[in-house]
C-alpha cells in the first residue's frame, strides 16, 4: 500500500475486510456434530459430541451454562460454533485471551443485538465478530463492539449484520486516526 493516499488506503482496507468476510465460515467441517440440531436444556447431560477438541469436557459444560443464561433454543451445533468462535477470538488478539471470556463476549453481543431467541442468526453474528477480528488485525476488539452496541441502546436490536460491519469499519478508521 506504499504510495497510496489516505482515502485510497481506507478503501483498500475496507475492500480487504469485505474479502475476509466472504471467506468460508469457521464451521467448515464434515463432522456431523457441527450440524446436530439436538436441543440442549440441561448442560449436565451433554453428549460427548457437544465439545470440540480445544475445549475440555468441563469447559464445554461451563460454556453451555453461560450461553443458556441468555439464549433460548440452544442446540449442540450452536455450542460447537460458539466454542470455535471463542477459540479464534482468544488466539488472535481480538479481545479476551481467555476462551471463556470470549464466550461471554459473544453471548453479550448476541444479547445486545436482541438475538437471544433467534438461533438462525447466531452463526452469522459470530462470523461477523471473528472475521472482523482477523480481517482488521484485531484493531476492533469484542469490547469495542460491545461498547458500541450498549451505547446504541434499542437501535442495536434493529442493526443488520451489514450495519454492524459498517460500524466496525468506522470504528477501525477512528482507531487509526487516534479518535
Amino acid at each position: 500500500m506504499l504510495g497510496m493516499k489516505g482515502n485510497q488506503m481506507r478503501m483498500a482496507a475496507v475492500l480487504m475486510f469485505f474479502m475476509v468476510l466472504s471467506c468460508a465460515p469457521a464451521q467448515a467441517s464434515d463432522d456431523p456434530a457441527d450440524k446436530d440440531p439436538t436441543p440442549i436444556e440441561n448442560c449436565a447431560n451433554l453428549p460427548p459430541s457437544a465439545s470440540i477438541d480445544v475445549f475440555s469436557w468441563r469447559e464445554t459444560e461451563v460454556v453451555c451454562k453461560r450461553i443458556l443464561r441468555v439464549v433460548d433454543g440452544l442446540r449442540i451445533s450452536d455450542i460447537r460454533y460458539f466454542e470455535k468462535g471463542a477459540w479464534v477470538l482468544a488466539h488472535n488478539d481480538c479481545g479476551p485471551s481467555s476462551k471463556m471470556d470470549a464466550i461471554d463476549d459473544i453471548v453479550e453481543v448476541i444479547r445486545l443485538r436482541g438475538l437471544f431467541d433467534k438461533s438462525d442468526r447466531w452463526h452469522d453474528t459470530i462470523d461477523v465478530i471473528w472475521k472482523s477480528c482477523i480481517g482488521l488485525n484485531g484493531a476492533v476488539s469484542t469490547s469495542d463492539i460491545i461498547a458500541f452496541l450498549a451505547a446504541s441502546g434499542k437501535m442495536s436490536k434493529t442493526l443488520s449484520d451489514d450495519g454492524l460491519i459498517s460500524m466496525i469499519v468506522i470504528m477501525k478508521n477512528k482507531h487509526q486516526r487516534g479518535e
